[in-house]
């Protein structure tokens, strides 16, 4: 069942968006609006995205101007409502479009994510239609290949230099936007988000104890129940002395769009959802990005050429910018080798939505604050982790890892 189309939705609304503000000029007069949800139901996680396509006129004239938008909103109720209220999410993802990703935009002259437009509230997001140019989600149940894989890397390697040029006109606006709103211990549900972390490392233990062979796997997530808290607000802390950048932070599949020529091959990407930038090593996009969206043949085979794109993108951008900083592959290698930890909690606790099925769908808003308990999840969490496609993909993807650790 579709989200239900919300009653601020509405004519003035949108000529205030589309005006820049109620006083501005010229004055936009909307004729009409459809809208929709712009998602399927499995992939609204916390928010309602709605498409919707207005038809304008400006001023006097009577020229009908067409344009379609995306608006996001949090969901009304529920544990993740609250959850975004108090860490402010979408009002910091505003000002994130019109401070931040505007000037990186601006330095290489490269459009990293959609264009956003004047927002009357400061809890939505209203961003042009990246359809309306072609661009599509992927499938993320099938992952992503290696022609995919290689846009996602040569646009974060652009995207990560932008940053580092940012840096150091402006380190304050950089270090703010990526501070830490997941892994803190000031943070309002540090019990609920630790909480969900380790229920994740036992959920994956106890599917492993139930597959031949694989049983020493589920007793490595259980070691490392205690003190993966600790780790996590620890890893992700800027390095001294070395390349920090200003990470996407949330780099996974479901977070950004294709565009594909004739033939079907992926010409160009586009990032969206920058709600969790981190300030911190630029290994923590490449982790997130190849354990969670690029698929087994490409884990299997091309990390380390993914990994030689990124490096050569991200270092012959900062040679344009100016910027003195260069990262080698070893000091990528040893940020890499300090984040197998995190791997192992991407795999617990992402992994299962990446695959889940349509028919296992969790509807988000009716999450209360208590189902997050780790001493008793709710079954609905727990029936996450026993997905087929999840189940099937575990021992290969846990292989890959025990494989890429001892290389």
């Amino acid at each position: 069942m579709e989200p239900e189309v919300p009653s601020w939705l509405n004519e003035s609304y949108l000529a205030t968006v589309l005006q820049g503000g109620v006083d501005q000029e010229p004055r936009v007069t909307v004729t009409s609006f459809t809208a929709k949800s712009a998602l399927p139901l499995d992939q609204n996680y916390g928010t309602y995205v709605f498409r919707v396509k207005v038809q304008y006129t400006l001023g006097e004239s009577v020229d009908k101007h067409v344009i379609s938008l995306i608006i996001k909103t949090p969901v009304s109720h529920g544990f993740l409502s609250e959850y975004m209220e108090k860490i402010d999410l979408f009002n910091r993802e505003q000002r994130f479009y019109a401070d931040v990703l505007s000037q990186l935009n601006k330095r290489v002259k490269f459009e990293f994510g959609p264009k956003d437009f004047y927002c009357p509230d400061r809890n939505r997001l209203v961003l042009k239609d990246l359809n309306e140019d072609g661009y599509v989600m992927a499938d993320r149940s099938k992952q992503l290949d290696f022609s995919h894989c290689k846009l996602v890397m040569t646009s974060i390697g652009k995207y990560h230099a932008s940053a580092v040029s940012l840096q150091h006109e402006n380190s304050q606006l950089v270090e703010e936007a990526g501070s830490e709103r997941l892994y803190y211990d000031e943070g309002p549900f540090k019990k609920e988000v630790k909480g969900w972390v380790e229920t994740s490392l036992r959920l994956v233990s106890d599917v492993l104890k139930e597959m031949k062979g694989y049983e020493s796997y589920g007793d490595l997530m259980l070691s490392k129940v205690d003190g993966i808290w600790e780790y996590l607000v620890k890893v992700f802390k800027p390095r001294k002395q070395s390349v920090n950048v200003l990470n996407h932070g949330d780099l996974w599949v479901n977070n950004m769009l294709f565009k594909y020529n004739s033939s079907g091959t992926p010409v160009a990407v586009k990032l969206v959802d920058f709600q969790y930038p981190r300030y911190s090593s630029p290994a923590v996009d490449l982790i997130y990005f190849i354990w969670t969206s690029a698929d087994e043949g490409v884990r299997e085979t091309k990390q380390e050429e993914l990994l030689d794109i990124y490096l050569q993108t991200l270092n012959s951008t900062l040679e344009e910018l100016g910027c003195q900083e260069r990262l080698t592959a070893e000091e990528l290698r040893q940020d890499l080798r300090a984040l197998a930890d995190w791997v192992l909690v991407l795999i617990c606790q992402l992994l299962p939505t990446v695959l889940c099925e349509p028919k296992d769908v969790i509807k988000t808003e009716d999450f209360k604050q208590e189902d997050f308990d780790p001493e008793k999840p709710d079954e609905r969490i727990e029936k996450r982790y026993q997905g087929k496609r999840f189940k099937s993909a575990l021992p290969t993807v846990l292989r890959q890892y025990q494989s890429w650790v001892f290389s």
